[in-house]
């Protein structure tokens, strides 16, 4: 009988991670082998089912081929050569920004942040302010009472992994918040036209 042989379906995986070739066929072959066009390694080319070990150079690539070949039996003299192509996806990433310093009555624009490679975003604070789009990258944040009243607030991005990469990362950045000044002279006085004045009831906060 002539020789068949089947690769499998193309697959994707998280960077990081292995790929069984679990759906892999071979039929009235002599011998079989995997060859990749990546520099990733096979736990055995030999085999039908062997685990692949991508590379660093692999997932710069963003995809690799790997192929099967199957040699006959004689007196059968064609091989059949067969490929899936397996691609990767980077994990999640994000950094939230440094950490800053508002004075009162001003907002921030979190221009600093970015986030990478994810499926989903979510800005939240420990505070009572509010975001003008809490699901986008770099969104603008408004102190409010409660803030202003604490003095400082944190506020978390977190980033969900997209398929078939699993799982979150966060990242945190805090604002401190610096009232305003406040000045108080005192009250008007009338005093003696030879006399001086002495202010007392003068004050001065932030």
């Amino acid at each position: 009988k002539a020789v068949s042989a089947q690769a499998g379906a193309n697959a994707t995986i998280c960077e990081g991670e292995s790929y069984l070739l679990s759906d892999a066929e071979a039929a009235n072959y002599l011998n079989i082998g995997w060859n990749t066009n990546g520099s990733g390694t096979f736990s055995n080319s030999q085999a039908l089912n062997p685990e692949y070990f991508p590379s660093s150079s692999d997932y710069t690539l963003g995809c690799v081929t790997l192929e099967l070949t199957a040699q006959p039996v004689n007196p059968c003299l064609n091989g059949v050569v067969d490929n899936l192509q397996l691609c990767f996806q980077s994990p999640p990433t994000v950094v939230a920004g440094t950490d800053v310093s508002l004075c009162e009555g001003e907002s921030y624009n979190l221009s600093d942040a970015s986030a990478y490679y994810y499926s989903n975003l979510l800005w939240e604070s420990n505070g009572d302010g509010t975001f003008d789009n809490e699901s986008t990258v770099n969104p603008t944040y408004t102190p409010g009472p409660i803030d202003l009243n604490v003095q400082t607030v944190t506020l978390t991005v977190t980033v969900s992994a997209i398929d078939p990469c699993t799982g979150i990362e966060f990242d945190e950045i805090q604002i401190s918040i610096q009232p305003k000044p406040i000045a108080n002279a005192g009250d008007d006085a009338t005093i003696p036209e030879d006399e001086s004045f002495t202010n007392t009831d003068a004050s001065v906060i932030n």
